[in-house]
């Protein structure tokens, strides 16, 4: 198999221009976890990215060995003293400044939101339940929106 021309099956998405590594993958999944579920921010592990996508067409496919894993994307609602440093940082990049006194609700993949002793986020409390995040990534790519 060609790494350049990777075998890819289903729907034609996009033409993607460049590769994305771990972190424009990551950066995608939790952009759409955020506008699926309407929450303030999201996160994605980056231990959970499954691979990058390469330059080129990209199909439905790739997305679906790209969040692998079948997650079903979640909301936790989390205070801002509870906030993990990391998170708390990247949401402070943003121009938000984190309030201690303040609940937030953050999209997570619902793996990550019932194992919180394996990932530094903060912890949180389930609210609600939404789709799985490779459907809601297919869909905002369907849309054209490439976050």
């Amino acid at each position: 198999m060609d790494g350049e021309h990777p075998l890819s099956v289903g729907e034609v998405l996009f033409e993607n221009p460049a590769p994305w590594g771990h972190s424009e993958v990551q950066a995608f999944f939790e952009d759409v976890m955020a506008a699926e579920m309407g929450t303030e921010f999201a996160y994605y592990p980056r231990v959970s990215v499954a691979g990058r996508l390469s330059a080129g067409t990209i199909r439905t496919g790739d997305i679906m060995a790209l969040e692998s894993w079948e997650n079903r994307i979640e909301v936790l609602e989390v205070g801002g003293a509870d906030l993990a440093p990391v998170l708390r940082t990247r949401v402070e990049a943003q121009g938000e400044r984190v309030a201690d006194e303040r609940r937030y609700e953050m999209a997570v993949p619902d793996y990550v939101a019932s194992h919180p002793e394996e990932f530094d986020f903060g912890g949180g409390r389930g609210i609600r339940e939404g789709t799985l995040l490779r459907d809601a990534a297919i869909s905002r790519l369907r849309s054209g929106d490439l976050g």
